[in-house]
């Protein structure tokens, strides 16, 4: 069996609410500093209307507005930083400038594809969601495939024990097609790449999925999915490499099991400004072995291992960088560290978060540059905000 194991391999491309008294916050020009409600100043209700950017209720027409902090993130970091700024943590002279207008806000609309592995024989339904636009630049009073090595130079992997992480697997009748990496975003829900979901050689879902969960103790368990999710257009693409790979190389995975213990990642959506300014990202996963470090060449399969590196470029659709990855990384989380401290009248207080910006999907051989799918206000409603999920 070990023999047949193969991995997907990459594709080939050309928070609380504060009971205290809100003050507002306006520039010398009277545009409130990173304004996500648009009512011109700085009130609990832009950390809510922050969180519901980020569960995929809207798409807003001035995303930097979002951006508290001016990271070039926009997480749930920004909505906690909102909050401690209305009590007096976080001085205003070190916030970012405003910022203006972006762009026109668009509703957006995608189709999904949902294959029922609980079902004999296979089923197979459709549904659409909308995200809905949302002008915070005016007042608004309320809330309404080929194998090409990934590895940059020497190579940077070590050993990873992030829980959230996860090894999947693909079968027909028994007989495993592949395998690939993924990351727990909810108590039953586990985000990866359509391709790892979609054979799109044979334009046809496979017939059963699995995902390898680690606890903190080093137990194994492994967990049947009850359903596979994918965007309909990601089935269009047939055995061709074109932008559809790309633009919607993202699926999930529900399961029936409490997956609360093993932990779950947030996702933010990264800026272009992050990649400007050559961001730092960490990419996870259980690659093939060919991609071992010397010092893990003799362990058996299945390690997780996890580089850090920087992006080098950015899109609409995608983010590009220099952390190494390897075939059987595909699916897994690309994400960045966020950390922030205040002092409270006793000691310091820390907080830390691991922001997924993007699912790493492959690479960019052109550049030899790695590649992942942005999270967009369309990624976040799926996962977030799906009312086809049983959350």
């Amino acid at each position: 069996m070990k023999n047949k194991r193969k991995r997907f391999p990459a594709l080939l491309v050309a928070a609380g609410v504060l009971t205290a008294s809100a003050t507002s916050m306006t520039s010398s020009a009277g545009t409130a500093v990173r304004d996500a409600s648009g009512d011109g100043q700085i009130y609990l209700n832009d950390a809510i209307t922050t969180n519901f950017y980020l569960a995929g209720m809207y798409n807003p027409s001035s995303v930097k507005s979002f951006d508290f902090d001016g990271n070039g993130i926009i997480s749930a970091m920004d909505s906690m930083k909102i909050q401690h700024y209305l009590v007096g943590n976080i001085d205003e002279s070190k916030l970012p400038a405003p910022v203006g207008k972006d762009s026109n806000p668009t509703a957006t609309t995608r189709t999904y594809m949902r294959h029922d592995c609980s079902s004999d024989p296979a089923s197979y339904s459709e549904y659409s969601l909308t995200v809905d636009p949302y002008d915070n630049t005016v007042s608004n009073t309320g809330i309404s495939t080929y194998n090409y090595p990934g590895i940059m130079g020497d190579n940077d992997m070590v050993k990873d024990d992030d829980t959230a992480v996860v090894l999947m697997s693909a079968y027909n009748d028994g007989e495993i097609m592949g395998e690939g990496s993924a990351f727990i975003v909810n108590d039953h829900i586990i985000a990866t790449a359509a391709h790892c979901i979609y054979d799109y050689e044979n334009d046809t879902f496979y017939k059963s999925y699995y995902v390898e969960l680690k606890d903190s103790n080093n137990i194994t368990k492994r967990v049947k999915a009850k359903y596979v999710d994918i965007c309909k257009d990601f089935s269009t693409c047939g055995n061709k490499y074109n932008n559809n790979h790309i633009k919607y190389d993202y699926a999930l995975m529900y399961v029936e099991e409490d997956l609360s213990e093993y932990g779950a990642f947030q996702m933010g959506v990264a800026l272009n400004s992050y990649a400007y300014e050559h961001g730092e990202v960490t990419v996870s996963g259980f690659p093939i072995p060919i991609y071992y470090p010397d010092e893990y060449k003799d362990a058996p399969l299945h390690i997780q291992l996890k580089s850090s590196g920087n992006l080098t470029r950015s899109n609409n659709t995608n983010v590009f960088y220099d952390a190494d990855v390897g075939t059987g990384h595909s699916g897994g989380p690309v994400y960045a560290t966020e950390e922030f401290t205040i002092n409270s009248q006793t000691s310091p207080k820390r907080y830390s978060s691991k922001t997924v910006i993007a699912i790493n999907v492959g690479i960019y051989p052109k550049d030899l540059e790695n590649i992942g799918l942005k999270i967009t206000p369309d990624i976040l409603k799926f996962y977030n905000k799906n009312p086809n999920i049983e959350y």
